[in-house]
Formats: C-alpha cells, sequence, structure tokens
C-alpha cells in the first residue's frame, strides 16, 4: 500500500467510515485526478446542514458549495487565522443576508468554501503540522472537483480573508498545475506571504509565540480581540449578527502556525523554520507564481495595518508580478504611443484594484458590508479584465507580439 492511499485510509477512517476510493475518473463520491483523489466523507455532529467533509491530499476539508450560473466563476473563499470558513455563509438559524455567500450567488457566482482543518470538534484529530504547501493542494484538488463535478466553466476567484493571504502562492501554483485558471485574487484584509511584511511574518522562531500545547496557535489569544470586532459590526448593523456563543464555538479555533506566520511550522514538538516550504524555495518573492490581486479593505482605525498599507502592498506584488510573467522584455522596441500607454496602464491599477468599505477587519460581515463586498468584487472582476485587454490590446502591440502573453 502507497503512503498516499495509507493517509487517505487512515484520516477518512477517523471520521467512523470510508468512501469507496476512485480507479476511474469518477467513482461514487469520488474523484480521482491524474495523481491525487478528493473523498467526500461522512457528516459528524458538528458539521451544519448543507457543508461536506472532504478528504483532499489526505487531509480533511469542512466545506460549502452554492451553484450558481455555471457562465460565470467560481468564487473561492479561503478563511484566516483562527476561523472556519462559516464566517462566509453563516450558521442554522442566522440571516443569510448577513454573509458574503449569499450576496455573490445572488449575482449569479457559484460559491465555495474552503476550510483547513483546525483544532475543533468538527475535525477529530491532530492537524498542527499542517502546512500552507498541503493546503494549496488541497485547494486545488476541492476546486478541480467541484468544477467538473457541477460542470463549470474553469475561471476562478479566489477571496483570501486576513492571514490567508499567506497561502496565495501556493495555491496560485497547485492551480496551474491542475490546469485551474485562476482569474485573479481578492485580499479582504489580507496579509501577503512576504517576509517582514508585519512584526509576526519573519524566520524568527525565538521570541514569544502563541501556541498551545497541541502546537496550534492559540485562539484564546486573540479571541477578546476577535469579540470586540464582531460587536463593531454588531453596532454597525443594529443587531447581533452571531450571537457570541456561536461564534467562539463555532466560527474559530486554535489553527496551524502557518497562517500566522508562513516562514516557521510545527513539527510535532517545537517550532521550527520551514526549512522545506516557502523560505527554501523562496515563493514569497517569486512574483510571477502570483496571480493579480485585488484589494478591498475597511477603513477603521485599529486595523490601521491594513487599511493604510493592504493596497500599496498588494499592489506592489501586482506591478511586480506583471513585469516579471509578462513585460520583461525590449522595451527599445516599442513605439512611444505603446510606450506612454503602457505606462499609463501601470499607473491605473492602484486605483483600479481598490475598494473600500466602511467596517473593520469583518466588514464583510452584516447585510450592508456583505452586500457591498460582493458588489466590489463584480466591480473589480472588471476592472482586471479591463487591465488585462488593455495589455493584449494590438495598438500596444508589435509585430513579436508584445503583451499578449496574458492570461
Amino acid at each position: 500500500m502507497s503512503f498516499k492511499l495509507y493517509r487517505n485510509l487512515s484520516h477518512a477512517m477517523m471520521f467512523g467510515c470510508l468512501s469507496v476510493i476512485a480507479s476511474g475518473a469518477y467513482a461514487s463520491n469520488n474523484l480521482l485526478m491524474a495523481d491525487y483523489s478528493v473523498t467526500v466523507l461522512p457528516s459528524n455532529s458538528s458539521m451544519y446542514p448543507g457543508e461536506s467533509m472532504f478528504n483532499a491530499n489526505g487531509y480533511p476539508s469542512l466545506v460549502k458549495f452554492v451553484k450558481g450560473d455555471s457562465k460565470k466563476p467560481l468564487v473561492v473563499f479561503i478563511p484566516g487565522n483562527l476561523h472556519l470558513g462559516r464566517i462566509s455563509y453563516g450558521f442554522p438559524g442566522g440571516n443569510d443576508k448577513d454573509f458574503l455567500a449569499y450576496w455573490l450567488n445572488k449575482e449569479g457566482y457559484s460559491f465555495l468554501s474552503i476550510s483547513y482543518p483546525l483544532e475543533h470538534p468538527v475535525y477529530p484529530g491532530d492537524y498542527s503540522q499542517f502546512t500552507l504547501e498541503d493546503f494549496g493542494k488541497q485547494v486545488a484538488q476541492i476546486t478541480q472537483y467541484y468544477i467538473q463535478q457541477e460542470k463549470l466553466n474553469n475561471r476562478v476567484i479566489v477571496l483570501l480573508w486576513s492571514g490567508a493571504g499567506r497561502s496565495i502562492v501556493n495555491i496560485n501554483r497547485e492551480m496551474k498545475n491542475s490546469k485551474i485558471n485562476l482569474d485573479f485574487a481578492v485580499s479582504l484584509d489580507a496579509s501577503p506571504p512576504l517576509m517582514g511584511i508585519n512584526a509576526t511574518n519573519t524566520p524568527n522562531v525565538s521570541g514569544k509565540f502563541p501556541i498551545n500545547s497541541s502546537g496550534y496557535l492559540d485562539k484564546n489569544v486573540l479571541t477578546t480581540f476577535t469579540m470586540d470586532q464582531v460587536h463593531g459590526e454588531n453596532k454597525l448593523n443594529g443587531k447581533v449578527i452571531i450571537p457570541d456563543n456561536i461564534y467562539e464555538s463555532q466560527f474559530m479555533a486554535s489553527s496551524p502556525v502557518q497562517f500566522y506566520n508562513n516562514f516557521i511550522k510545527y513539527n510535532g514538538s517545537k517550532l521550527v523554520t520551514d526549512e522545506s516550504g516557502m523560505l527554501k524555495n523562496n515563493y514569497y518573492q517569486n512574483f510571477a507564481d502570483y496571480p493579480l490581486v485585488a484589494v478591498i479593505h475597511d477603513d477603521d482605525q485599529l486595523d490601521a495595518f491594513h487599511v493604510v498599507l493592504d493596497s500599496s502592498n498588494w499592489n506592489f506584488i501586482n506591478e511586480q508580478a506583471l513585469y516579471s510573467k509578462y513585460l520583461n522584455l525590449s522595451y527599445e522596441h516599442l513605439t512611444n504611443k505603446q510606450w506612454l500607454g503602457l505606462q499609463s496602464i501601470y499607473a491605473s491599477i492602484p486605483s483600479a484594484l481598490t475598494r473600500v468599505i466602511h467596517g473593520n477587519h469583518w466588514f464583510f460581515i452584516g447585510e450592508n458590508g456583505a452586500r457591498q463586498t460582493a458588489q466590489a468584487i463584480q466591480e473589480e472582476e472588471q476592472s482586471v479584465h479591463k487591465i488585462k485587454q488593455e495589455l493584449t490590446n494590438p495598438a500596444y502591440n508589435n509585430d513579436e507580439g508584445i503583451f499578449t502573453r496574458i492570461k
């Protein structure tokens, strides 16, 4: 028995029963790709109606899918530190209109939330050593599953909330490997995976790091701050969006450390520098591995890091990515009109790909914020396509097809 199959079996058995591993293109609830399988696992008592549990890349993932117009892109939501994807679609007894999934689906998008494994009853098992490389493969496999099962088009928009921004390089690399068209990503107050982008994101493991006895990032360190922020959104909306007891027990949990710092990991006994992951492979500054990333941020003074820096941080990456992937060529061959046009396109990117929504780090919960966020995503989809169209416009191309490599 191969290690991969053994790991799939062991994780599946942890949930009480096992769906048969497929050996063809489709079999029962399973989809077998060229080199991996995605297995739908039985539900457990901690799951909500409409949620599914997958085994993908040998690890469990809590998933919520809502079908939309198959001609529109699939929107994939990735939660941040300490959270399940429920923050994007809500809970039984809640108001669907208070959550992003409802409004995106109303705009016609299919919606897919993919939660990485946390220290939560919905995931019976120890996944403290789960890494961003594991997660990138998991996201691509589950996304491919739904594209094929639901007969969706192959275009995907990835939403990154908060610490999920650190996963974008891994997700983009694995989607490329799976031949999925990641059209663009959207930062929802998300942190880029660049070294030193904030005080926590360095390979240094000698300082204070809030892990619990199981090796997870300890949710208790941030619970008070989190609930204060949720209460702020309650106040803005004039109602309780998610009751505190539900939020703390059903939305939050201690999480693998790489969603807090993508350069270190827990090895089963202690924190260590992740020499085999992003640091070794220099992923964080290989700009060709980033998709275009649009930005939506809040305007709260307590979230100054994101309010002040998100647009400049991500658009630095955007401009580097465009240059390294598509525009690294001999500019002396451009006409004056082409050269001026290229400068104009670059100058427009930060404002074209940034939107601001009133609220705090949780700006996308509550009816007003959720609706406005969905509208902003739709606007930014149009802006991304306009930029790509301008870069592939024959007016800016020479005989060798300059700029036509935009995908």
